[in-house]
């Protein structure tokens, strides 16, 4: 008998720590994540990983968004986006990596320039990857501010000083 309120009592804190994670801890946010960029998400559920990822704030999901979007286009042919419901057609892996640019793009949309660009900029600093450096670059160009000029500037330097030796 106790075996078995033991193991009820395990499984009912499996359930409430999900209810009680909120979107204030980044496990969740790893884990919609993973959901939005996995081919073997089906469509359905990754529509709704993708308005629950919106619904988020930006500082907490761009930081762990920005790895999966600089993977850029899956290999093979290009399947060409016309909206979510056009991609539902799609190979598994297309409608992942267009599901992650609409996040993506809608975060980027969402804050005040000032702000995005704030956190553009602390991305940029922390990144260590060419494709996640481009990827917040061109992020900064459409959320420009005065402080990433130095920090771009010292970039460009790096590159044109690797790109001589």
């Amino acid at each position: 008998m106790i075996k078995y309120v033991i193991i009820l009592l395990f499984i009912s804190l499996f359930f409430l720590s999900s209810i009680f994670a909120g979107h204030g801890g980044l496990g969740p946010i790893n884990q919609l994540v993973y959901e939005l960029g996995s081919p073997r998400t089906l469509w359905q559920d990754r529509q709704k990983v993708e308005e629950r990822l919106k619904q988020l704030p930006s500082d907490e999901v761009l930081p762990i968004l920005l790895f999966e979007v600089a993977k850029g286009m899956p290999d093979g042919p290009i399947w060409s986006s016309a909206g979510p419901d056009h991609d539902k057609d799609a190979p598994p892996e297309w409608q992942a990596y267009y599901a992650v640019f609409r996040v993506w793009k809608y975060h980027l949309k969402g804050a005040p320039s000032q702000v995005m660009g704030e956190l553009l900029l602390t991305l940029l600093k922390r990144v260590d990857t060419p494709a996640a450096k481009i990827t917040v670059i061109n992020g900064l160009f459409r959320r420009w501010i005065p402080k990433a000029e130095k920090p771009i500037a010292e970039l460009l330097q790096d590159s044109s000083e690797d790109y001589e030796k």
